[in-house]
């Protein structure tokens, strides 16, 4: 698994917030060493998380107490995010942890959304700490999280018949690996359009096409990407589901221009979107995002 390399660039200057960053690094450097080591043991990984756990809390509380002591003005948001790290993606990772009987794959799955939820962390809101970057502000949907994150969560249990939990709220554009992307636009009152963006790891996509067409009856990949029109089959779906959620808007017409590649999600997401969310499963990852923009006439 590649570990996340710690350099300079993640010191934010405040010399008890950038050791704790370094030694949580090297705590889960460890726990990779351990997930690759086919003689690593149950109980020593288990230990290790247990000590992964208690220094993360400590350190949330030790970098609150600093925010408080200088009177950021973003310290409530801050603490939003370290509660929903702690309450909701944590314990959804020790949860998998747990039934897969501390598995490779499930210690593997946890330190890589430690390692890129940590990285992307530092950069954004801990260097904004120290007015390194700015937090920008836009409409987050964090009101909606709970009942969003149900609609794709049940979107994904019909379409993939995969069990699917929210692993970031604050989703940042990562590549999520061997993936495939669709958007789609609803038109909405006032003028507004909505648009969702959606992404599917390829494991996942398969699973879909497997409940579509059957495991003796898939159609062959074309340079390991499907056609479009299998790509739709998958997405159409996905996004009845959304539109369901959206109180069933007008949706102008799936078809091949609403499938992008990587460079062409990337620039989507650029384009802003207030809620992005990324979830995982056993068979990989699912993207969701949105955004609301004026139509000019």
């Amino acid at each position: 698994m590649k570990k996340v390399a710690w350099d300079e660039s993640f010191n934010i200057g405040v010399d008890i917030i950038d050791k704790a960053h370094a030694r949580l690094f090297r705590i889960l450097h460890k726990m990779i060493d351990l997930s690759d080591d086919a003689s690593g043991t149950r109980h020593t990984c288990k230990e290790l998380l247990k000590y992964l756990e208690a220094y993360s809390m400590a350190h949330f509380t030790e970098e609150e107490e600093y925010m408080r002591s200088i009177r950021y003005d973003g310290y409530a948001h801050h603490k939003q995010i370290h509660d929903y790290f702690r309450d909701e993606t944590l314990v959804s990772l020790k949860k998998e942890l747990e039934q897969s009987d501390f598995s490779p794959s499930a210690v593997r799955h946890l330190t890589d959304t430690m390692q890129n939820w940590l990285a992307e962390h530092i950069m954004k809101e801990d260097q904004a700490i120290v007015k390194k970057t700015a937090v920008k502000k836009s409409s987050h949907c964090s009101g909606q999280t709970g009942l969003i994150s149900r609609a794709v969560i049940q979107a994904v249990q019909d379409v993939f018949q995969a069990e699917a939990r929210l692993v970031n709220p604050d989703y940042k554009g990562r590549s999520i690996g061997n993936a495939f992307y669709c958007q789609q636009s609803y038109d909405i009152e006032d003028g507004l359009r909505l648009r969702l963006l959606l992404g599917v790891e390829k494991p996942l996509l398969h699973r879909g096409l497997e409940k579509i067409y059957g495991k003796r009856k898939l159609p062959p990949p074309s340079d390991e990407r499907p056609a479009d029109e299998v790509l739709l089959k998958v997405f159409e779906p996905l996004f009845a589901h959304m539109g369901q959620f959206f109180h069933g808007y007008a949706t102008h017409a799936l078809n091949p221009d609403c499938l992008l590649d990587t460079d062409g999600f990337r620039t989507a997401f650029m384009k802003g979107c207030p809620c992005s969310l990324l979830f995982g499963s056993k068979s990989g990852y699912f993207i969701f995002c949105y955004r609301i923009w004026h139509v000019k006439k």
